[in-house]
C-alpha cells in the first residue's frame, strides 16, 4: 500500500499499483481530507468546463507525493489524475525525496 499525500496531509491510499518508468496507475481510496480537492480532480478529469477559471488555488497543484511502505517518498509532478469517482489514479513521478 502507498499513501497519496498533499504536503503533510493523507489524501488517499493506493493499491494494485502498476508502475512503468515515471508513470503509475492504481486503485485509490480517498480519505475525508480529499474532499477539499474534489473540484480540482473533476476539473482535470474534464467534468468541469475547462474555459472557466479553475476552481482551486494554483498552490494546490504542487506538494503532491507518494509515500511507500518502506518510507521512500517520491514527488508527484503536478496534480495526480483522479478518475472513476475517486477510485483510480494516474500520476507522473518526479524526483525521489528521501
Amino acid at each position: 500500500m502507498m499513501k497519496l499525500m498533499h504536503k503533510s496531509e493523507l489524501i488517499g491510499t493506493i493499491e494494485n499499483a502498476y508502475r512503468e518508468g515515471k508513470s503509475m496507475v492504481g486503485d485509490l481510496e480517498l480519505t475525508k481530507a480529499a474532499d477539499k480537492y474534489l473540484e480540482m480532480f473533476e476539473y482535470f478529469a474534464g467534468k468541469i468546463d475547462p474555459y472557466q477559471t479553475p476552481p482551486f488555488p494554483e498552490s494546490d497543484l504542487w506538494g503532491w507525493t507518494i509515500e511507500y511502505g518502506d518510507g521512500n517518498i517520491l514527488e508527484v509532478i503536478g496534480c495526480p489524475a483522479v478518475r472513476n469517482n475517486g477510485t483510480s489514479i494516474e500520476l507522473y513521478f518526479g524526483k525521489q525525496i528521501n
